[in-house]
């Protein structure tokens, strides 16, 4: 996944520090939350994002397949 320059720094930043990072994207994590929920593991994967302090997502391919253009 390509992460923008500052999210890029802002997260190697946080890691150094010790703190926990995830780098995802707003669909996959989407598609997991779904499947968590369908499966009934929705609490342990909040379990597991709660533990997460610094959560980077890359919302701009998302956001291209998640709004349908205005027609012309």
């Amino acid at each position: 996944m390509q992460v923008s320059p500052p999210a890029s720094i802002l997260g190697t930043q946080a890691a150094h520090q010790g703190h926990s990072v995830l780098y995802t994207r707003t669909g996959r994590l989407l598609e997991e939350m779904d499947v968590a929920h369908k499966d009934g593991s929705l609490t342990k994967l909040r379990g597991q994002l709660v533990k997460t302090k610094l959560l980077i997502q890359r919302i701009a391919a998302w956001l291209d397949t998640a709004i349908p253009s205005p027609q012309s």
